[in-house]
């Protein structure tokens, strides 16, 4: 069939990309996330012999040579559950995906993604992840009282707040609710998914190496 490019606008990643296949000679095809559709035994009379599978535009992206995936979009905790879902389905189809499934859920999971760089030997800054309010103080003044906080899923640095002042930490960075099925790490940033890590700045990290990603 041809390589297919799963990607979130038309950004220079994106160009980029195309720019490359065509001096390779090689078919790109490029669909959103919000178009992809699973059916599961459910065929039509354009493909009654596929009913099930992930396509996109009438693509069936389970005849793909290969499917790429750039830049997911943000949205709700479903559709990252979906959007995964599908390209786990392709992976198992023997469809090449890349980067793969496991790559993309530990580059999206903050906590996921320093937990395992510190499980390889690697140095990672001390982190607090947590759900609530009170654990969230707790970590602010176990951390030292000036900390980065984050959304448990994000890039490019949305959300992401430093807090040096506990009177900040206390009213107007944590959430309204205070019961303790509330989720977050002092910041209100972040809780559309409701996680959020605190890690100490600035030793032996400084902010901006800290809050890359």
């Amino acid at each position: 069939m041809k390589t297919v490019l799963i990607a979130s606008g038309s950004g220079w990643h994106v160009r980029d990309l195309l720019r490359a296949a065509s001096c390779l000679d090689l078919e790109v095809e490029v669909v959103s996330f919000l178009e992809l559709e699973a059916r599961l035994g459910v065929g039509d009379q354009n493909s009654p012999s596929s009913p099930s599978g992930i396509r996109a535009r009438g693509l069936e992206l389970g005849q793909a040579d290969r499917v790429l995936v750039r830049t997911m979009p943000a949205g709700s905790l479903e559709q990252i559950v979906f959007r995964m879902d599908a390209l786990h389905w392709l992976q198992s189809a023997g469809v090449p995906v890349f980067n793969s499934t496991r790559a993309l859920e530990t580059a999206i999971d903050k906590y996921l993604s320093l937990s395992r760089l510190a499980a390889a030997g690697l140095p990672v800054p001390a982190t607090v992840t947590c759900e609530h309010a009170q654990s969230a103080l707790e970590a602010f003044d176990t951390l030292g009282g000036d900390v980065v906080t984050k959304p448990l899923f994000g890039s490019e640095g949305r959300d992401l707040l430093r807090i040096e002042r506990r009177c900040d930490a206390e009213t107007s960075r944590l959430p309204t609710r205070s019961s303790t099925n509330s989720s977050s790490s002092i910041t209100r940033a972040g809780t559309y998914e409701f996680w959020c890590s605190a890690i100490r700045s600035p030793a032996p990290w400084n902010a901006a190496s800290t809050t890359a990603g």
